[in-house]
């Protein structure tokens, strides 16, 4: 407290003097001040004693300049606070707005040197009974859910770090699949009359090379559910939820209400289905 109000007395007395000696409000001051000092040492002394006590004279005149200026001073530590509190404001937000812009440059640069993926269902899914067993384990029922996928790269080269599948059911119930790559060379589907290689599994395309920008990868995702789940996974309020991991582990997600599309109706991208028969 006693550094602010030492500060405010400097700055209110430089104020005074700068007030007094470099504006022009100083210099009507000044002339004011001689013009008072005359008037007041004529009618107190005469014109002769004025000049026969110049000195004395004098003296009065430097007492009532000192009592002007000391006016000023006071004028100047009382509007000092005030003036001290306005222009820190105005430096507080400068610096704000500099650190606004700096942080909004360092979000777009920080934005040109990330991927930015878009996730598009480029066919229509397919929700069955399979039986499949994951390495160590037996063979299990799971409730299957397939769908091609093209994944858009807008930003920098990336690959895909981690891909995840989650369904809601109309009861709000939350269920997360679990991604599989069969280890036969071709999934089939005697239903639809498809049948789709394995290697074009996106788990396997888009975790092998990176998207370039501008570029995109397609594949098919295929995630495991709880057995006996086939008719809730095709309730039109059923909602899946895709999500997509970049190298820089950002995650991008694609909300999709069930279609209620028939297994016989299904369509997919003609690249997916290279390397069959």
């Amino acid at each position: 407290m006693f550094r602010y109000w030492r500060e405010i007395f400097w700055q209110a007395l430089k104020g005074a003097i700068f007030t007094v000696w470099d504006t022009p409000e100083g210099i009507f001051w000044s002339c004011l001040v001689l013009v008072l000092t005359v008037v007041w040492l004529w009618r107190k002394h005469g014109l002769v004693g004025m000049r026969s006590a110049i000195w004395a004279t004098l003296g009065e005149g430097l007492l009532i300049a000192s009592v002007a200026f000391i006016l000023v001073f006071i004028w100047q530590f009382i509007n000092k606070p005030h003036e001290h509190w306005k222009a820190e404001n105005e430096r507080a937000n400068l610096l704000d707005k500099q650190k606004k812009s700096v942080e909004a440059e360092l979000v777009k640069e920080r934005d040109r040197n990330r991927p930015k993926f878009e996730i598009v269902a480029s066919g229509t899914s397919l929700v069955g009974n399979d039986t499949v067993a994951f390495p160590d384990e037996k063979p299990q029922q799971h409730t299957g859910f397939f769908l091609p996928i093209i994944i858009y790269n807008q930003g920098q080269p990336s690959v895909i770090r981690g891909i995840k599948l989650s369904a809601r059911f109309k009861n709000g119930k939350i269920l997360a699949g679990r991604s599989f790559i069969p280890s036969q060379p071709e999934m089939i589907f005697p239903d639809v009359k498809q049948r789709f290689p394995t290697s074009s599994a996106l788990i396997i395309k888009g975790t092998s090379n990176p998207i370039v920008t501008g570029g995109q990868c397609d594949g098919f995702i295929y995630f495991l559910f709880p057995p006996a789940l086939v008719e809730e996974m095709l309730d039109s309020e059923t909602v899946f939820t895709l999500e997509v991991q970049d190298v820089t582990g950002n995650w991008y997600s694609l909300i999709m209400p069930n279609n209620g599309v028939k297994p016989t109706q299904m369509s997919v991208p003609p690249s997916m289905l290279q390397g069959t028969k």
